[in-house]
C-alpha cells in the first residue's frame, strides 16, 4: 500500500504547464497514472483503468488563469483541493536466477549412508561457510536444505537404496541482489568449500533462469 498526495498548487501547475496558453475547446481531465505516480492532463476519457481522475476542466472557462500561468486563480476558480489517495501496489515480476546443489553427506563410495542427519549437518556447514564469504565478498547468500536419495549403479559403489544426500537451492532475491554474476561467483566459491569440507570427490551445482519471481511483503 502507498499513499499519493498532491497539493493544489502541484494540481494548478500540471494544468497550467499542460496548456500553456493554447486552449483546447472541450473538456479536459486532470488525472493520476497510478504506474508512474505522476499527474497526466488528458482532453477526453479515454483513460483507463490505470488511471485516476482527479478533476475535470473546461478550458475556455479558465483559460484567462492559465494563461497568465496564475496558480492561485486556478485553485480557486476551478475549486482545487488537496489530493490523497493510497493504492494498492501491484504484485511485481521480475527476472533473476536460482541455484540447485546436491551433495553427498558420506566421504567416498561403498559406505553404508552412516550420517543419518545430513540436512542437519550441511546446514551447519552452510551457515558457517555462507558467513565466510559474506566477510570476504559482502554477499550472503541463504538456502533451502532438504534431504535428496542420489541412485546410481551399485557397482559404482551406491549404497542399497541410493546414496544419502542433500538438495540445497536458493534464488536471487531482486529486492537484495543488484549483481547476478556477483552472486552466482559467492554460490560457487561456497559450494567448493562446502565440498571440501564434506570430502565430497563431486558435487554439481546448476544455475537456472527465473523469468517471473514475485517477492510478497
Amino acid at each position: 500500500m502507498s499513499k499519493i498526495k498532491f497539493s493544489k498548487e502541484e494540481q494548478a501547475k500540471a494544468l497550467i504547464n499542460y496548456i500553456d496558453g493554447d486552449w483546447a475547446d472541450e473538456t479536459m481531465y486532470l488525472v493520476l497514472n497510478k504506474e508512474t505516480k505522476e499527474l497526466e492532463v488528458w482532453e477526453d476519457r479515454s483513460f483507463r483503468e490505470k488511471y485516476i481522475e482527479i478533476t475535470d476542466v473546461f478550458d475556455p472557462k479558465y483559460n484567462v488563469y492559465f494563461a497568465d500561468g496564475d496558480v492561485e486563480a486556478v485553485i480557486e476558480n476551478i475549486g482545487l483541493s488537496d489530493f490523497q489517495i493510497k493504492l494498492e501496489e501491484e504484485e511485481k515480476m521480475e527476472k533473476t536466477i536460482k541455484f540447485e546443489m546436491v551433495t553427498g553427506i558420506n566421504e567416498g563410495y561403498y559406505h553404508k549412508n552412516q550420517n543419518k542427519n545430513g540436512v542437519q549437518i550441511v546446514g551447519e556447514v552452510w551457515q558457517k561457510i555462507a558467513l565466510e564469504v559474506f566477510k570476504e565478498r559482502g554477499i550472503y547468500i541463504s538456502s533451502v536444505i532438504n534431504g535428496s536419495k542420489t541412485v546410481y549403479n551399485k557397482e559404482w559403489g551406491c549404497p542399497e537404496g541410493g546414496e544419502d544426500t542433500v538438495t540445497i537451492t536458493s534464488t536471487a532475491n531482486p529486492e537484495f541482489v543488484q549483481n547476478l554474476e556477483q552472486w552466482k561467483e559467492a554460490v560457487i566459491q561456497i559450494a567448493k568449500k562446502i565440498k571440501k569440507e564434506l570430502k565430497q570427490s563431486t558435487m554439481t551445482v546448476e544455475f537456472k533462469e527465473i523469468s517471473d519471481f514475485i517477492y510478497l511483503k
